[in-house]
């Protein structure tokens, strides 16, 4: 059994006190909620504060210092991977339209070759 739950890798065993149960921390709304109230918890009480601090003690409460995990956050952060190049956004809004422009077998086939027969 994993000790951490998706999406947002609560471990229930660490969090009882937080008023969540295992089973409830697998409904995603219940464990996104949980991950934010502990990021909110641990962010109050890293000083001086650094991502790669938070990342750490969210990974390990036990950690005194920076973890691999921690390092890789703040590396994944500083790129920031969720903001689209320049230009990026017109391209995915010109293949979402040349897609629906598609019949719905040829739409089926290219998301069967994506995903895999989903």
């Amino acid at each position: 059994m994993n000790k951490s739950i998706l999406p947002m890798n609560v471990r229930s065993n660490y969090w009882k006190e937080i008023g969540f149960s295992r089973n409830e921390l697998k409904t995603i709304k219940k464990n996104i909620t949980a991950g934010i109230f502990l990021i909110k918890q641990l962010s109050e009480r890293v000083h001086p504060y650094s991502i790669e601090r938070l990342a750490s003690l969210y990974q390990d409460l036990g950690a005194t210092k920076v973890t691999e995990y921690g390092a890789r956050v703040k590396q994944i952060y500083d790129k920031k991977p969720w903001i689209p190049e320049p230009g990026m956004l017109e391209k995915i809004n010109m293949e979402l339209n040349r897609f629906e422009r598609l019949s719905p077998m040829d739409q089926i086939k290219i998301l069967n070759r994506i995903f895999g027969g989903y």
